[in-house]
């Protein structure tokens, strides 16, 4: 074998080495790249998870909220009619004491 082989074989070794330590650099790099997607696949899913948690309190909240406006629009309509009731309790008495205070004014009249 020739010395000018010999360093033919000696510079690809060379090149094969360096190739080989970028390509476990490139590795490397890579697996921290998949780790680092593990972990934000993880983080998605709390995410996901805490989502649905505050969907579901929003739709319960939404729920009660319905709820209260059912009780609300019951206690208006209460409310009326007991305002219509009193309503003519006040023109009853109203009445009366007019009527009371006429009939009092005809008895001194005579």
């Amino acid at each position: 074998m020739s010395i000018e082989s010999s360093n033919d074989v000696r510079d690809a070794v060379i090149k094969l080495e360096a190739k080989t330590e970028v390509m476990s650099e490139s590795m490397i790099s890579m697996a921290d790249s998949v780790a680092k997607l593990a972990d934000l696949r993880f983080e998605l899913h709390s995410v996901r998870k805490d989502i649905d948690v505050i969907t579901e309190k929003a739709e319960k909240t939404q729920t009660e909220v319905d709820e209260l406006k059912q009780k609300i629009a019951a206690v208006e309509k209460v409310q009326d009619k007991n305002s219509y009731v009193i309503g003519k309790i006040e023109l009853f008495w109203g009445a009366l004491i007019t009527g009371s205070a006429a009939f009092l004014w005809w008895l001194l009249k005579k």
